[in-house]
C-alpha cells in the first residue's frame, strides 16, 4: 500500500515532469491537463490528513508557475486564474495548520525578492489576500530587509562613488512588496506612509488602482503623501494611461510586448511610469472628507507650483464646486502673469 509520503513524491515527480525547470522560463497562455490534474489533488488534500505531506508538491508547482508568470506577459486569463488557486492551496494549508505562518512568509518573499524583478508586478500578493497573521509576519520581515538595505546604503558616503546597482532594486523591490501587503489589506494609511519613504514611489499607480472600489475619501492618505512628495498632476488619468502604454511599449527587443493592465505593469522587471496622483482625486478626497477650506488651499497650491494650460479647466471646475469667493479669473491671472492686463 502507497504511504502518503510516497503519494506526495509521487505527485512531485509528475509536477517536475509536466513542468520542468527548463521549461518554467518558457511563456504558457493554456495549463497543460498534468498541472491541472496536479493542483486539483493538492485542493483535495490540503483539507485532508495528506495535507503536510503535500505541501513540497504545492511549493514545487508554485515556484516553477511564478517563473512561467514571469515570461508570460501579459498573463493569459487560465494562468493568472491557475496561480491565484496555487495561492490558495497554500493559504488554505496554513489555515489548517499545515504550514506555519513564518515559513509561509519566507516562501513569499523568495518568491518575489529576486533583484532583476525591481518595482513590477507582485503576483503573490496582488492576486490573493493574506490573513492578519501573514500579513504581519510579512510586514515584520519586510521592515528588518528595509532596515537591512537602510545600512547598507549609509555607507555609501562619497558623491564620487554609485550606489551599487543590486542594492538599488533591492531597496525597490522590498518597498513594492510593503506597498502590495498595505494596498492587499486596503489598508491605504500604512499605503501612504510606505510610498512616503520609497523614493519614486508610483502614486499615480496606487490611486488608479485604489479608484476602482475605494471612494475618493478614502484614498486621501495616499492622497495627501502624494501632494508631499510634489507628485500631483493636472494630467487626467485616460491620458497618463495612454503615456504609460507607449511608454511600456517602445522596447521592441523584449521578448514579449510589456504594457499595463488596470494601472498595474504587466512585467515584473518593469517600474510604473504612472508616478503622479490626479488632482481631481486629491481635491475630491479633502473634499468628502469634510475638509473643503484643505480642498481650496490645494486647488491653490497645485496651481501655483504649475500654471500650465492644461490646469485652467480643473482650476474653473473646481473654483466653482468649492464655492471660492474670489474671482478665478483675477487670481489666476496673478499666477500666471507677471502683471495687470493692459487694454
Amino acid at each position: 500500500m502507497t504511504t502518503s509520503s510516497e503519494r506526495a513524491t509521487e505527485l512531485c515527480s509528475r509536477i517536475d515532469e509536466a513542468l520542468p525547470a527548463e521549461c518554467s522560463t518558457q511563456p504558457m497562455t493554456t495549463v497543460p491537463a498534468a498541472l491541472q490534474h496536479a493542483l486539483l489533488v493538492l485542493e483535495e488534500a490540503v483539507h485532508g490528513e495528506s495535507a503536510i505531506p503535500a505541501l513540497p508538491a504545492s511549493t514545487l508547482l508554485l515556484t516553477r508557475m511564478r517563473a512561467v508568470v514571469d515570461v508570460s506577459m501579459p498573463v493569459a486569463p487560465d494562468v493568472l486564474d491557475f496561480y491565484r488557486r496555487c495561492m490558495r492551496v497554500l493559504h488554505d494549508a496554513h489555515e489548517v495548520g499545515a504550514i506555519e505562518t513564518d515559513e509561509l512568509a519566507a516562501l513569499l518573499l523568495e518568491l518575489e525578492l529576486t533583484e532583476e524583478r525591481a518595482t513590477g508586478l507582485c503576483p503573490s500578493l496582488q492576486w490573493s489576500i493574506p490573513s492578519d497573521a501573514l500579513a504581519r509576519a510579512l510586514a515584520a520581515r519586510l521592515t528588518a530587509l528595509a532596515e537591512k538595505a537602510f545600512e547598507e546604503l549609509m555607507n555609501y558616503s562619497d558623491v564620487a562613488v554609485e550606489v551599487d546597482g543590486a542594492l538599488t532594486r533591492r531597496w525597490h523591490r522590498v518597498h513594492r512588496m510593503r506597498a502590495e501587503l498595505a494596498f492587499a489589506r486596503q489598508d491605504l494609511e500604512e499605503l501612504g506612509r510606505v510610498l512616503s519613504r520609497w523614493g519614486g514611489a508610483p502614486y499615480g499607480e496606487f490611486m488608479y488602482r485604489a479608484a476602482w472600489h475605494s471612494p475618493p475619501a478614502d484614498l486621501l492618505p495616499v492622497a495627501l503623501s502624494a501632494a508631499r512628495a510634489g507628485q500631483i498632476t493636472h494630467v487626467p488619468w485616460s491620458a497618463q494611461v495612454r503615456t504609460s502604454e507607449s511608454v511600456l511599449s517602445a522596447d521592441e527587443a523584449r521578448p514579449h510586448t510589456p504594457g499595463m493592465r488596470h494601472g498595474v505593469p504587466i512585467a515584473s522587471d518593469r517600474p510604473s511610469p504612472l508616478r503622479h496622483a490626479s488632482l481631481h482625486l486629491l481635491i475630491r478626497a479633502l473634499d468628502q472628507a469634510g475638509q473643503r477650506q484643505a480642498a481650496r488651499n490645494a486647488l491653490q497650491e497645485q496651481f501655483r507650483r504649475c500654471p500650465a494650460p492644461e490646469a485652467v479647466p480643473a482650476l474653473h471646475t473646481w473654483w466653482k464646486r468649492l464655492e471660492i469667493e474670489e474671482d478665478a479669473v483675477g487670481w489666476a491671472r496673478s499666477v500666471m502673469l507677471t502683471g495687470p492686463c493692459s487694454t
